[in-house]
């Protein structure tokens, strides 16, 4: 237990209760990234219990489409270099369950040398992501609500004269020079109608 501050009501505080109880995941791994420890928040991201984890490495959990990602990820930070700031990615890994979650990781060195275990922070970030994906949908369909808005206000003018021109030859086709003001009205129509097109 690491000893209270003089005068401080605040109880001991035991390291393992600490790792046990954070609201991250924190793994020891050894260099390969195979679990040697996990906490519970780990357990929980990844639905296995802790003795199941030790028979698997991260690159065992990560999402078929990102293990190589994954993989070539852990092998650029090994060793970790303690003095650094941990090295941190976000890729989907799949849960015993089989569903997909979306996890920040971050590895950081133990302050020691040679064989040492590495430290492995996991974040499930999957409903972030999702927020993310909902407002890059929600902007695309704005776009193409204002596009399509756009749209209909270019069409509405040549449709509008298609329209008068049409009007207009019905009402002229029996006068002595209809044929000629019809022709006419045919040859707009056209036109208008090219315009729609090429919008």
């Amino acid at each position: 237990p690491w000893p209270m501050a003089k005068g401080s009501r605040v109880p001991p505080l035991d390291a393992r209760q600490m790792y046990e109880t954070a609201p991250l995941g924190i793994a020891l791994c050894d260099p390969g990234l195979r679990f040697l420890s996990a906490n519970r928040m780990v357990e929980s991201i990844f639905g296995y219990a802790e003795d199941e984890l030790r028979q698997l490495g991260l690159d065992d959990l990560a999402h078929p489409e990102d293990e190589p990602s994954v993989s070539r990820w852990a092998r650029a930070q090994s060793p970790p270099d303690e003095a650094k700031a941990p090295a941190r990615v976000e890729r989907r890994f799949v849960r015993r369950d089989g569903h997909v979650v979306w996890c920040r990781i971050a590895l950081s060195g133990w302050p020691r040398s040679g064989s040492a275990p590495v430290v492995l922070t996991v974040e499930d970030v999957s409903e972030r992501r999702a927020a993310e994906q909902r407002l890059r949908e929600g902007e695309r369909l704005v776009a193409v609500g204002t596009l399509a808005a756009g749209i209909a206000h270019e069409i509405n003018n040549p449709v509008g004269s298609v329209l008068a021109s049409a009007q207009y030859a019905l009402m002229v086709m029996d006068d002595p020079d209809g044929a000629e003001k019809v022709a006419e009205d045919l040859r707009n129509i056209e036109a208008e109608a090219r315009r729609c097109g090429q919008i």
